[in-house]
C-alpha cells in the first residue's frame, strides 16, 4: 500500500531474479532453494523467523514439458511444504498469441504439486488469453487491457508496479497467480501449520473460492474464483486430516 494508487494485501514480499542472461531453467531451480531456506548456487539463504516465506510465486511459464524443472520443483514442495503458486499461463507459445495455444500444455503449471491460477475478467468469468485445461486448480482476477467494462476511464487490467514509482495497468495470468500468493500468506498467518496438501484440500473443498463456472471443477476457471476472505475465515478454521487427502491428474 504506497497511500496513493496501490492497496495491496499488506504481505511481505521477496522479490527474487529467476531469469537472467540465458534464461536458464537452473535460475529457477537456485531461487527456489533460496526461498525455502535450502543450500543453493548463491551460497546465501533465506532465513526469518518472524517473516518466514509463506508461498513461492511463479508468474512465468513456457510452453511445454521440462521433466527436470518439474521434478525439481515437486521435491521441493515435499521436502519443504512451501506451496509454489504458478500462473497457468496466456495462450501463448514462443511470444505468439492464439486461442489454439489455450489448452497446449504451459510448464511449470503442468508439474505436479503446484497450484495452478487462471485468470478472471472484470465480469469474473475467464479471461479470454487464460490457458484452460484439467490442470487448472483456481482462478483470481487477472483483467483485460483492451476493454473498459466498468467504464472508469482506464483498461480493465490490474494495477501494478512498472518500474521504480509508475503503475500501469496489466492482464495476464501473472497478475492472478500473485492474488493467489497474498492469500496464502494470509491464510498462514491464522494458520502457520498450513501444508501444500491442507491448502489443496481446502482448494478441492471449495473453502478458499466461489464457483464461477460449471459445477465442480472445470477446465477453464478449476474450482472457482478466489475469495480472499473466504479463504482467511476457513483457514482459521482448518484442521489436517480433511476428508481429501490428496488428489491426482490422471491421463490415458
Amino acid at each position: 500500500d504506497n497511500s496513493n494508487a496501490l492497496n495491496g494485501m499488506a504481505v511481505r514480499v521477496l522479490p527474487l531474479r529467476v531469469l537472467g542472461e540465458g534464461q536458464t531453467n537452473q535460475g529457477l531451480i537456485e531461487a527456489l532453494k533460496f526461498a525455502a531456506g535450502e543450500a543453493n548456487s548463491s551460497g546465501t539463504t533465506y532465513k526469518s523467523d518472524a517473516f518466514p516465506v509463506a508461498a513461492a510465486n511463479l508468474s512465468l511459464g513456457a510452453c511445454g514439458t521440462s521433466e527436470y524443472v518439474c521434478n525439481e520443483i515437486s521435491n521441493l514442495i515435499a521436502r519443504t511444504g512451501m506451496p509454489v503458486v504458478v500462473a497457468s499461463g496466456n495462450c501463448k507459445c514462443n511470444g505468439v498469441y492464439s486461442q489454439s495455444y489455450c489448452p497446449v500444455a504451459v510448464w511449470p503449471a503442468a508439474c505436479e504439486g503446484v497450484i495452478r491460477v487462471a485468470a478472471s475478467d472484470f465480469e469474473n468469468k475467464r479471461a479470454n488469453y487464460s490457458n484452460h485445461d484439467t490442470t487448472v486448480d483456481i482462478t483470481a482476477p487477472g483483467g483485460d487491457d483492451t476493454v473498459d467494462k466498468n467504464s472508469d476511464g482506464n483498461p480493465d487490467g490490474v494495477l501494478s508496479f512498472s518500474g521504480d514509482e509508475a503503475v500501469d495497468f496489466w492482464p495476464g495470468t501473472s497478475m492472478a497467480a500473485p492474488h493467489v500468493s497474498g492469500a496464502i500468506a494470509l491464510m498462514k498467518v491464522v494458520n502457520p501449520s498450513l501444508t501444500p496438501t491442507d491448502i489443496d484440500n481446502m482448494i478441492i473443498e471449495g473453502k478458499m473460492t466461489n464457483d464461477i463456472d460449471a459445477v465442480g471443477k472445470d477446465i477453464y476457471t478449476g474450482f472457482g474464483l478466489l475469495d480472499v476472505v473466504k479463504s482467511v475465515d476457513e483457514a482459521s478454521k482448518f484442521e489436517a486430516g480433511s476428508a481429501v487427502k490428496d488428489s491426482v491428474n490422471v491421463s490415458p
